[in-house]
């Protein structure tokens, strides 16, 4: 009995023994995480600072352009899905998707900084324009989105109901080139309820 005892007192006190081990390591860890952040930290301002001061063009390295550019690439660069908006850009995305919003009606994507459309929503204007699953949106109102964030896209799309936007798309599927002119109107989202 004494032994038993004595070899469940044991494990137990083996098992104390790994868990302050594996605590002490998950910290040592989260220490070494954060020592890293504050050394990326460190090296990004520095960069900053030395751009600031010795770039040749000022107006080029203004701040806080700098500091959106960095945060974009760095956040876009996880995966295509992926992208940081500022706080004009997020209201703006909150807006588009609400309920009901003014514009073309199709489920848009960026792919090799390509607005490309994923699939235009039944019965609305980019619909009825013939907008297909894969075409390309190369301009807005005569302007060259390429390479452009997709929140800045979002926004030369969407506009008050019943106002037209041009557009100049080219269908990889076809190799063709072509323009069309929509009438935004009021996009009705139907909320998923069931899937079964």
């Amino acid at each position: 009995m004494f032994k038993r005892l004595l070899i469940v007192g044991f494990g137990a006190f083996v098992l104390g023994q790994a868990l302050l081990v594996s605590i002490q390591f998950a910290q040592g860890r989260g220490l070494f995480f954060r020592s890293e952040v504050d050394r990326s930290a460190e090296e990004f301002e520095q960069v900053l600072r030395i751009i600031q001061r010795y770039y040749v063009t000022p107006e080029k390295a203004d701040v806080d352009q700098l500091r959106t550019t960095a945060l974009e690439s760095m956040v876009h660069s996880l995966d295509p899905h992926s992208e940081y908006l500022t706080e004009e850009e997020f209201h703006s995305f909150q807006e588009d998707t609400a309920q009901e919003f003014g514009g073309i009606g199709v489920q848009i994507e960026m792919r090799d900084d390509r607005l490309t459309v994923v699939a235009p929503i039944p019965d609305t204007p980019g619909e009825r324009a013939g907008l297909l699953r894969g075409d390309q949106i190369i301009k807005v109102d005569g302007e060259d989105i390429t390479r452009r964030s997709l929140s800045e896209c979002l926004q030369l799309l969407r506009g008050k109901p019943d106002t037209e936007v041009h557009l100049v798309i080219h269908r990889p599927d076809t190799g063709e080139t072509f323009e069309r002119t929509i009438v935004r109107k009021v996009i009705h989202l139907d909320s998923v309820r069931d899937v079964r």
